[in-house]
């Protein structure tokens, strides 16, 4: 089967899958406006509980969504060949304390004497706004401020990441929700001033450039249509930091524990291996996937594995859209 012919009749399932639920939503969604993101999330809600979709479906009613409404998924964002999170235009759905949360994490590791060092992340939508048709709502814009002055009276060390994230181009993916490797090597450079050096070496060394799986790009698949709508496929050069001053056995001591989310866990953007390099302390990457920044702390201290590593240093990874803007809800 040619491409020509999948490009038609995907083509065709677009508009044959528009048709049917425009029909229908001149009955029941007569008073939702057609170009506002009411209407996209009826009609998105409308035809997920009624069609049974198959991959070749949804692709369809992807690309006509794009098409029409220039959205296509409810938690994405779409600002032409950019793609940003919903999750960076509200406050998280489970407010928390930022202080507090601070405070008893360094509580339980300066009982061992261990050193707590937060890096707050700032949002993707915050570094290209320019892309953005308008500004966040206020608390939101003034929430990485707020944080820092937090971080700053709580007595911690509080690393402003915006000059350096700014001053270099493709720091945050184009399509993805993350930093690039790029962000992720600043980021642990600006550490480098509130640790101790370490004593290991570490070299860093890239592949070459490959289509990248990412995250939000993958919310709105849109299949053969994608060459048309967008927005495009980007690569990404994947780095490996080894320690290249370890013992005959590879052995070497674990002085730095890194606690986080995906920005840290995910290899592709090789946090923990930057971090490495900067600061010459070897890591114990303890981020995970898909929990936010509170619950591994939570975990990695309950279970008891930063303190089995004795480290020095805990680096604690907290992108700012799951932290609560100070004033906007009280914490329950």
């Amino acid at each position: 089967m040619s491409d020509l012919f999948r490009a038609s009749t995907f083509i065709i399932l677009v508009f044959g899958v528009g048709l049917i639920g425009l029909s229908k939503l001149t009955i029941w969604q007569q008073d939702a406006p057609v170009f506002g993101g009411t209407y996209q999330r009826a009609v998105e809600d409308d035809f997920q509980e009624r069609l049974p979709f198959a991959s070749g479906v949804r692709q369809g009613w992807n690309a006509l969504q794009l098409a029409v409404f220039g959205q296509a998924h409810s938690e994405v964002y779409v600002a032409g060949d950019w793609l940003f999170t919903q999750e960076e235009f509200r406050a998280p759905a489970e407010p928390n304390d930022f202080a507090a949360e601070l405070s008893a994490a360094r509580a339980a590791l300066a009982a061992h004497d261990i050193e707590l060092i937060p890096i707050l992340v700032p949002d993707k939508a915050r570094m290209l706004a320019e892309h953005l048709p308008r500004a966040r709502d206020a608390d939101l814009e003034t929430r990485y401020d707020s944080l820092l002055s937090i971080m700053q009276e709580e007595g911690f060390p509080a690393a402003d990441l915006r000059p350096a994230l700014a001053a270099q181009p493709q720091t945050y993916l184009r399509t993805d929700t993350h930093w690039s490797p790029t962000g992720a090597r600043i980021a642990a450079e600006a550490l480098r001033d509130f640790v101790r050096a370490g004593d290991q070496v570490f070299e860093t060394t890239e592949a070459p450039g490959s289509a990248f799986d990412a995250d939000l790009l993958g919310l709105i698949d849109t299949g053969v249509l994608q060459a048309q709508l967008g927005p495009k496929t980007e690569t990404l050069a994947l780095a490996q930091t080894t320690n290249t001053g370890a013992d005959l056995f590879g052995d070497s001591a674990i002085t730095m524990v890194l606690v986080g989310t995906s920005f840290s866990a995910r290899p592709e953007f090789n946090f923990a291996g930057a971090l490495a390099q900067a600061t010459g302390h070897e890591v114990l990457n303890l981020a995970e996937q898909g929990q936010g920044p509170f619950a591994p702390m939570r975990a990695a201290l309950e279970s008891g594995a930063i303190v089995e590593q004795a480290p020095l240093y805990v680096v604690w990874e907290i992108p700012e859209r799951y932290v609560t803007p100070p004033g906007a809800h009280s914490p329950s």
